[in-house]
């Protein structure tokens, strides 16, 4: 008897995932503008033809290091991504729907940025990249702010090794072009995230339908503006 050849969950991603429909995107950020506390967080769901879901999640320093950390969960059903975003939510983050093509340039737009300044994405972003249609990139990649106040501007991370971060900012940057912060272990919450409570939200929803969807054209209202 022959035995069906089954795909890693990697070769999977590799071969098929680009093929299948998006299910929901998720961002922790609906705006264009400069990010509050300089760490966003995009996520895309992929339905597999199961109805089980691949789960690509990206975490962006938006004033510095770009793909600062990527992952992703496979063949998830319902109840594993509840909890899931669960786990988000309980270590502060907070998210709204927003279309595939507003992730899209923001993790692309936050990669272009940190290569600008001498830095490569994490290294797991060589599979997840795969969760992304660059395709879907278009001329609002360039309306999207990144860095702080028009300068690169590093907060360090609990995994970071500060001092060769700020040796390269130097030799690519130049000494005095960017700013630095760097935090205590004190600082951050579960997961690496820097702690503000301003950023914390009380909504506990996790249905895909009960997060706010956010339109695209409402960002380019306020370009159109400026």
């Amino acid at each position: 008897m022959n035995k069906k050849s089954q795909l890693s969950p990697k070769n999977y991603i590799i071969q098929k995932v680009q093929q299948l429909p998006t299910q929901i995107c998720l961002a922790s950020t609906s705006s264009y503008e400069e990010s509050k506390n300089g760490l966003e967080t995009m996520i895309i769901v992929k339905q597999m033809p199961s109805g089980k879901y691949i789960i690509f999640t990206y975490m962006l320093d938006v004033y510095c290091l770009g793909v600062k950390n990527t992952s992703y969960h496979f063949a998830f059903d319902d109840d594993d991504f509840k909890k899931l975003m669960a786990s988000k939510e309980e270590a502060g983050q907070s998210f709204r729907q927003v279309s595939e093509k507003f992730v899209t340039n923001f993790v692309f737009g936050a990669l272009d940025y940190a290569e600008d300044l001498g830095f490569a994405p994490h290294k797991d972003f060589a599979l997840t990249k795969y969760g992304l249609d660059e395709d879907l990139v278009d001329d609002t990649i360039n309306d999207i702010v990144f860095g702080k106040e028009g300068r690169p501007y590093y907060i360090s991370g609990p995994y970071d090794n500060p001092q060769h971060i700020i040796n390269k900012l130097n030799k690519n940057v130049g000494e005095g072009n960017f700013d630095v912060l760097v935090l205590a272990q004190d600082d951050f919450l579960e997961g690496g995230l820097y702690y503000d409570d301003e950023d914390k939200d009380d909504d506990d929803d996790e249905e895909f339908d009960d997060y706010e969807e956010v339109d695209d054209n409402e960002n380019q209202k306020k370009i159109d503006k400026k």
